[in-house]
């Protein structure tokens, strides 16, 4: 298994090399990008990140039963798995279960942004 990097990157450098995030642990690396911060923080709340926890430690789950689990609302529960399946950071299988892949999630930011850097105030 490998691990799924979700990168804060400005769009102007996504044509630069990835090095930066490859190590000799995760040559299997899967990334997604995100503009900023903000679209990734947006993505990983506490609530998709239990889900992606359960799902990691359980393995594939119907949403009804990741509702049950998590003692949420299932509509709510519906609406995660959606923006986490939108985001790529889940999957779904043909048996209708959710199931996430990997073996954890990596986050780098970049910060501050390369707008902010070197701004005065």
């Amino acid at each position: 298994m490998s691990f799924l990097t979700l990168a804060s990157v400005p769009f102007d450098a996504m044509n630069q090399p990835i090095t930066v995030f490859r190590d000799d642990r995760h040559r299997d690396l899967n990334l997604i990008f995100f503009e900023d911060a903000e679209h990734l923080l947006a993505i990983l709340t506490p609530a998709r990140l239990e889900i992606i926890r359960l799902l990691r430690e359980k393995g594939p789950a119907p949403a009804g039963t990741i509702a049950t689990c998590l003692h949420r609302d299932r509509l709510t529960v519906s609406r995660d798995l959606g923006v986490l399946l939108d985001a790529q950071v889940i999957d779904l299988e043909r048996d209708a279960r959710y199931v996430f892949g990997f073996e954890g999630i990596r986050v780098v930011m970049q910060y501050p942004p390369s707008g902010l850097r070197g701004a005065r105030s």
